[in-house]
């Protein structure tokens, strides 16, 4: 039997020999490694592929066990990898934060990156910049940046939440804190994208930046806005306070040459906003 691949590129010729691979391996009893008389035309439905791997939230996988799982994206054709960290990174002047958890290094990083640009896989840096920042904000060294303080209740959707969670977009060392672990981390990786997460920050604006918002309202009312309520005054200057740190963020990426990515769960419920975010974002 004659088995022939075309395909328009590197990456073509990668996948095909995934499916045949596949053909192989799905042989039963004395057919396996068998293959079948079968013309297959194949194309990717989209041009990025991607699962993210949360490494933050329970056991930090070992090096062997993220070799696999390339492994097994590659098989299934995926392009585009990354570790969803919060914690769990081991930056160099941050060990408080990361000594109990097991943390990716730097060289990890690196050989991680490596297997997956030798499997046809983009490793994209992620680390989340505004909120999921508890771990971090629950040490002493960076409490001070907490949006709400150890003790402070705010309501994450329909539940009652205690103590921090995001950072104060009105302190400009949180953005001086973040900017420092985008630029370490995307170092780590070749890849032109990075995550940067700002997602679910629910506390923003009810904590110490309660104050900047309050007086954000206010001279929104005072531009004599037809029909905004104090209510709703509140709520846009809450959004555009989210938009311009988001905003802030993402330049800080540009400025280290990446394409930032985020979650769009808090920036959609504001349309009218996202102008306040760098193009390319």
């Amino acid at each position: 039997m004659v088995v022939v691949t075309i395909a328009g590129e590197r990456a073509g010729w990668r996948h095909g020999l995934s499916t045949l691979g596949q053909l192989l391996r799905q042989g039963r009893g004395g057919n396996r490694g068998r293959l079948p008389r079968v013309v297959i035309r194949d194309e990717p439905g989209f041009r990025v592929r991607g699962v993210m791997l949360d490494v933050s939230r329970s056991r930090v996988p070992t090096m062997d066990e993220l070799e696999r799982i390339v492994d097994e994206l590659a098989s299934l054709k995926f392009n585009h990898l990354e570790l969803y960290t919060e914690h769990t990174f081991a930056y160099r002047e941050h060990a408080e934060v990361w000594k109990d958890a097991a943390p990716l290094t730097h060289d990890e990083m690196r050989r991680l990156d490596a297997l997956c640009a030798s499997r046809g896989i983009e490793l994209g840096a992620n680390q989340n910049c505004f909120g999921h920042l508890r771990e971090w904000l629950r040490h002493r060294e960076y409490a001070d940046l907490a949006e709400i303080e150890a003790e402070g209740v705010w309501r994450f959707m329909q539940w009652e939440r205690r103590g921090p969670f995001s950072l104060n977009p009105t302190d400009p060392r949180s953005l001086a804190l973040v900017g420092g672990l985008l630029e370490e981390l995307t170092a780590c990786v070749t890849s032109r994208r990075v995550n940067i997460g700002c997602d679910e920050t629910f506390d923003v604006g009810f904590g110490k930046s309660k104050s900047w918002v309050e007086a954000r309202a206010a001279e929104l009312l005072a531009a004599g806005a037809d029909g905004l309520t104090f209510e709703a005054a509140l709520e846009q200057a809450r959004s555009a306070l989210y938009f311009e740190f988001v905003g802030r963020v993402c330049a800080a990426a540009q400025r280290l040459a990446r394409a930032p990515m985020m979650w769009a769960d808090i920036a959609l419920k504001h349309p009218e906003m996202l102008h306040l975010l760098p193009s390319g974002a």
